[in-house]
């Protein structure tokens, strides 16, 4: 994907467009207040945003001579989202702190979730009056460890290191599981029976190998856009992967040589799949891409 910021607001550059390899665009929108108002997709579609001062107060979809109110929100004195009506999911109710925690949020299909907090604004605990999500957090900031209660009394201990990473976890069973990491790469995983489990990756930061307790390798290859190519299994066994020019994936070919190919459309929608055995999936669209 291609990101463009040409909208300048001061020292600040905002997105302004985004351009993937098949052609498709979306075009984002600022008012003189540099505010989003709308976003397009490829001249086909457009979302408008709507704003009372600096709150979103409605979206719109748009296409061709259709319209449709896909949000409608309305926010409490404090300013803070009070409540959201979605085309596509129920009316919800949130209600705060006056230092912006949500401490309930409740909608049409019965659902209420009471959220409780410590004096750092971290949960610890949420609940239901009909029992569900019973849940208990307690912290240890010493010994970086935050301890988790489930409904059914079950304890879990997550121990972290100084980079917010879970570096060892305790389940209610008393079994301890190791991670170690490189950055915020995962190096290691040894379960409670001690066995290891060790990870390579790229200077990229793409996974390219797996090491099992057993010994087994399995590799894994990318092109130049990052895109898984190769996976050889540890009985070196290939799956091989294929993309086009624009990056959609093509063809699959198995160890045994039997291949799966896609077919896209001009802008990467699927039109058929190909199974190994000749069998193939057609897809159609409406107008709308939908």
């Amino acid at each position: 994907q291609i990101l463009s910021f040409a909208e300048v607001q001061g020292d600040k550059r905002r997105l302004s467009r985004i351009e993937d390899r098949n052609g498709n665009q979306t075009v984002f929108h600022y008012d003189e207040r540099h505010r989003l108002t709308r976003l397009t997709h490829a001249d086909t579609t457009t979302l408008l945003l709507h704003y009372e001062q600096q709150q979103l107060t409605a979206i719109d979809w748009l296409h061709a001579e259709q319209r449709q109110r896909l949000a409608t929100c309305r926010y409490d004195n404090q300013g803070y989202l009070a409540e959201c009506d979605a085309f596509q999911f129920h009316h919800l109710w949130h209600e705060y702190t006056p230092q912006g925690h949500m401490t309930r949020w409740h909608d049409t299909d019965k659902t209420d979730v009471a959220i409780h907090y410590d004096n750092a604004g971290r949960v610890t605990a949420t609940t239901t009056p009909q029992g569900y999500w019973q849940d208990r957090f307690e912290y240890d900031d010493e010994h970086r460890v935050t301890t988790y209660f489930d409904a059914e009394g079950g304890c879990t201990r997550y121990h972290y290191n100084a980079d917010g990473l879970v570096t060892r976890k305790i389940d209610p069973l008393g079994h301890a599981s190791l991670t170690d990491w490189d950055f915020s790469c995962k190096v290691a995983e040894t379960d409670p029976l001690g066995r290891t489990t060790a990870y390579e990756y790229s200077p990229y930061g793409e996974l390219t190998g797996v090491l099992s307790p057993t010994g087994d390798s399995t590799v894994y290859d990318y092109n130049e856009y990052g895109q898984l190519t190769q996976v050889t299994q540890p009985d070196g066994a290939r799956w091989r992967l294929h993309y086009s020019a624009q990056g959609n994936l093509t063809g699959v070919i198995d160890p045994q040589g039997r291949v799966e190919e896609t077919r896209y459309g001009p802008q990467g929608e699927i039109l058929r799949q190909v199974l190994p055995d000749g069998r193939a999936w057609r897809y159609g669209y409406e107008q709308q891409q939908l």
